[in-house]
């Protein structure tokens, strides 16, 4: 493995699928999966120029708890995986933003963290858009609805929404391509109903591409950059 090389490639792919969509996006973020790579790795990414680390899930081996502890605040974190609500006060302690906030109850439980943290937490929306019962997120209708309770969070701050592609080709799972259309129009209506949203996070190391072609601004890539570490 080439870190150096398949980080400039990843960075090069990413400009050039902007430069081919029609979305107007100025730039993607790049979020670099690292849920199975060491901490050692990790530094050795950071001095390439990766500046965000995704993390999906905070204890257990080669977990976020123990790289934050030896990494810290050279880097950005933030948590891409499902989170449990025993682990949501470290959650609320380490990292910048929450992307997979997959529930009403999820977003409650944070929300009442953050403020004993005296935090404002920055999170986005988990939405399942593919309908795929094994994967985590509310339905496209669910996530509408909770922006309409958003006021209740005086600590959250929920800055998109997120999305995984279909993890199978089986009949009755939504293509790829519709789930990011899907989850677009979702965005800019949100937008267009006066919400400040900033990131579409959509695309990962096979589908980023396609992701950016339509409408992702937040890309997150471990496989394509560290191979199966």
């Amino acid at each position: 493995m080439n870190l150096k090389t398949n980080i400039a490639q990843i960075k090069q792919r990413i400009e050039q699928a902007i430069k081919a969509s029609d979305k107007g996006q100025d730039s993607v973020t790049l979020v670099t999966v690292t849920k199975s790579v060491d901490a050692d790795t990790i530094k050795a990414a950071i001095v390439e120029g990766i500046e965000i680390i995704g993390e999906n899930r905070i204890q257990g081996a080669k977990s976020a708890k123990t790289k934050y502890q030896e990494i810290g605040d050279s880097v950005r974190w933030h948590m891409i995986g499902h989170l449990q609500q025993n682990k949501v006060r470290d959650a609320v302690r380490m990292f910048e933003l929450i992307h997979s906030v997959d529930s009403l109850y999820l977003a409650e439980a944070i929300n009442e963290e953050a403020s004993r943290q005296d935090k404002i937490q920055d999170v986005l929306i988990q939405v399942n858009t593919s309908g795929e019962k094994t994967k985590y997120g509310l339905s496209l209708a669910e996530a509408g609805a909770l922006f309409g309770r958003v006021a209740e969070f005086s600590h959250l701050n929920i800055k998109g929404l997120m999305t995984i592609g279909p993890l199978s080709d089986e009949p009755g799972i939504l293509p790829t391509r519709t789930c990011f259309q899907q989850l677009f129009q979702l965005y800019h209506h949100l937008k267009a109903d006066g919400f400040l949203l900033q990131y579409l996070s959509m695309g990962m190391s096979n589908d980023f591409e396609m992701a950016i072609s339509e409408g992702s601004n937040m890309v997150r890539i471990g496989q394509a950059m560290f191979g199966d570490a």
